[in-house]
């Protein structure tokens, strides 16, 4: 009679250039709350060291995520955005954060989900962001053009 025991987990591998993470291990790092997000964070960190800066040039980053939402990959590029402003959270290094906050161009996206997650990544802290508010003010003049009809309500949730 075969075990009914679950597998183990797959054992962290040394640290490598690509910095992948086992989806057995790591099977919700996507779409956690802030709460469990900084823990899941430092749990990849113990198994794999420091990961690589995700915006050592931010510009070259940003021409990338616009890329990515043209082409129509609009969840991988929220989850870049989330990704790169949780990792400058965990780095504490909130001024580059708002240098990339300062530089998002928003009419360069034709769609409102990536300008949303910009917002909602950053609310949590906005208080230490000079940049975010005037992204704010032209993430709504950006949604009102492109979904008139919902932008009311898209915006509801994003202060």
């Amino acid at each position: 009679m075969a075990s009914r025991t679950p597998p183990l987990p797959e054992s962290p591998q040394p640290m490598n250039p690509s910095w992948s993470l086992p989806a057995k291990r790591y099977p919700g790092r996507r779409g956690l709350d802030g709460r469990y997000r900084s823990e899941a964070l430092e749990l990849i960190r113990k198994d794999y060291g420091e990961p690589p800066d995700p915006l050592e040039d931010i510009d070259r980053w940003l021409e990338a995520l616009y890329q990515r939402a043209r082409s129509g990959q609009v969840a991988p590029a929220v989850g870049q955005i989330i990704d790169a402003i949780e990792e400058l959270f965990a780095r504490h290094e909130f001024g580059r954060c708002d240098e990339l906050l300062g530089r998002v161009d928003v009419s360069r996206f034709e769609v409102v989900e990536p300008l949303l997650a910009f917002l909602m990544a950053t609310g949590r802290a906005k208080e230490q962001f000079t940049s975010r508010e005037r992204l704010r003010a032209a993430v709504e003049s950006r949604v009102q053009v492109l979904l008139p009809d919902r932008a009311r309500q898209l915006l509801a949730y994003v202060k």
